[in-house]
């Protein structure tokens, strides 16, 4: 059940805007009204989206994490019972003591007990799996809508998402996990370097909250 929360916290590789229609115009002062016209030529503006650290401040991501977390521990509350009576069985079985006839119940019982586990958790993981992937899939339209309406918004040509700690955060940062990672990275790019001007990190969390909290006031 552990890749369970992986499936959310791997959800590291997102971008998005669409659905945020008008109230993002509105804010960022989009041509979403003028007549379309002829292509602009190229300026090559580009800008950088650090999706972990979205991720650490949306609200929705939280709030699913938190209940995929709290789904986890209600289904080990519910098999623990189960492994308490496996463990005492096979406690019984290894006691010098037991008869022989009194053995092969418990082998038995162990069994049925095994089966009702195994059943159990495999239930569970499947419908934890199913639903983290659902909400992986949601939460990254979400992100990749946020950063096409912000980037059609604001003539921005190309976007760069990115994985990383804050650079402001020096344990976190240059730490020995972290630094390995990046010396081995073959997914998306990791700049060493990036003026703040070209980082959209906040204002996108910031279109992504905003939605939230919009819809929750309805």
């Amino acid at each position: 059940m552990k890749r369970t929360i992986g499936i959310l916290a791997g959800l590291a590789t997102l971008g998005i805007g669409a659905y945020l229609g008008s109230q993002v115009f509105a804010q960022q002062g989009g041509a979403g009204n003028h007549p379309a016209g002829p292509p602009e030529p190229l300026r090559t503006r580009i800008a950088v989206v650090n999706v972990v650290q979205v991720l650490k401040k949306y609200s929705k991501f939280q709030n699913a994490d938190a209940d995929i977390k709290r789904q986890i521990q209600e289904t080990k509350t519910t098999l623990d019972p189960l492994e308490k009576q496996i463990r005492a069985q096979q406690a019984r079985a290894q006691l010098p003591e037991t008869p022989a006839a009194e053995r092969d119940n418990i082998k038995r019982d162990l069994e049925r007990l095994t089966l009702q586990y195994r059943e159990k958790a495999e239930d569970a993981d499947k419908a934890l799996t199913k639903r983290s992937g659902e909400l992986a899939v949601q939460i990254y339209k979400e992100l990749e809508d946020a950063v096409d309406l912000f980037a059609r918004s604001n003539a921005i040509e190309l976007v760069m998402m990115y994985n990383d700690a804050l650079k402001s955060n020096e344990a976190e940062y240059h730490s020995p996990a972290i630094v390995q990672r990046k010396m081995n990275i073959v997914g998306p790019f990791m700049p060493m370097y990036v003026d703040p001007r070209m980082d959209i990190t906040e204002p996108i969390t910031q279109m992504l909250n905003r939605r939230v909290a919009s819809i929750g006031s309805h």
